[in-house]
């Protein structure tokens, strides 16, 4: 979020050397800022550049990509809890040494370290997946107070929560988020469509309802209803490679249960 006081430094270079202007000038003296010394990163979301520079997200991402392109950032994407990001860096191509800032010059957006911008950016994410409903402000602020193993149930279980509900019944984010409403099993019907406890776990298994699938309260798994034979595949939504290890289905009146070896590639019988 832009606070009032927050600023981006232009260095005459970047004009004069590097022959920058409009939209590149400005996006990359707001990356700049982050990673000047070398070692750190711009890791700021897509909105939070729109939110700086006033352009349209299509354009940032044109801008970005022309500075990629022309070697003047450096582009790499990495996943944090199951989301992806990307990170930009200063590239090489520019070949002029731009004027050292005093610390008091150095650009910190919401007078924060670097460190804490994936922080930011996590958030925003967030709050862009629960369709912006709610105080922005207020729901920051709630975040702010969240344990990092807390933050890490919160993509994952928006993406769970709003496909259950309309938005006039969502709960405000930043009652969503004092109230950790991610940490709350969601339903849909009968069916577990996300389970916070058997995220850590890292097996949680969510397929496709419907057809031969559905979820069983009683066995507290999911029951397929078609004839099965051994070696048959299940279609359940996932693909092989994806399907999580030790995935457990059960067959139509307790006939057994099938449990997922990704080692084998197959469903096993495990009675």
């Amino acid at each position: 979020m832009v606070e009032k006081n927050d600023y981006i430094v232009i260095q005459a270079p970047m004009v004069t050397d590097m022959k920058l202007s409009g939209n590149r000038l400005v996006v990359y003296a707001l990356i700049h800022g982050f990673c000047k010394d070398g070692e750190h990163e711009f890791k700021g979301s897509i909105s939070y550049i729109c939110e700086w520079t006033n352009l349209t997200r299509n354009t940032v991402i044109a801008t970005l990509k022309s500075l990629v392109d022309d070697g003047l950032l450096v582009k790499h994407e990495y996943s944090s809890n199951g989301v992806k990001f990307c990170a930009y860096k200063l590239g090489g191509s520019a070949k002029i040494t731009l004027p050292v800032q005093s610390a008091k010059d150095k650009i910190i957006i919401n007078n924060k370290d670097n460190n804490n911008n994936n922080n930011n950016s996590l958030f925003e994410q967030c709050w862009i997946a629960y369709k912006r409903k709610g105080s922005k402000k207020k729901a920051f602020e709630y975040w702010n107070k969240l344990k990092e193993d807390e933050k890490a149930h919160v993509m994952p279980h928006i993406k769970a929560y709003v496909s259950t509900r309309e938005l006039s019944y969502q709960r405000d984010f930043e009652r969503y988020l004092r109230d950790k409403v991610f940490m709350d099993i969601v339903m849909k019907g009968n069916n577990v469509i996300y389970d916070p406890s058997k995220q850590e776990e890292g097996d949680f298994y969510s397929p496709e309802i419907g057809g031969f699938i559905q979820w069983s309260d009683v066995f507290r798994c999911h029951i397929y209803l078609g004839m099965y034979y051994d070696g048959m595949g299940i279609a359940d939504g996932y693909s092989d490679e994806k399907r999580p290890d030790g995935a457990i289905m059960m067959l139509n009146n307790a006939r057994g249960k099938l449990r997922w070896s990704r080692e084998k590639q197959q469903w096993e019988r495990h009675f």
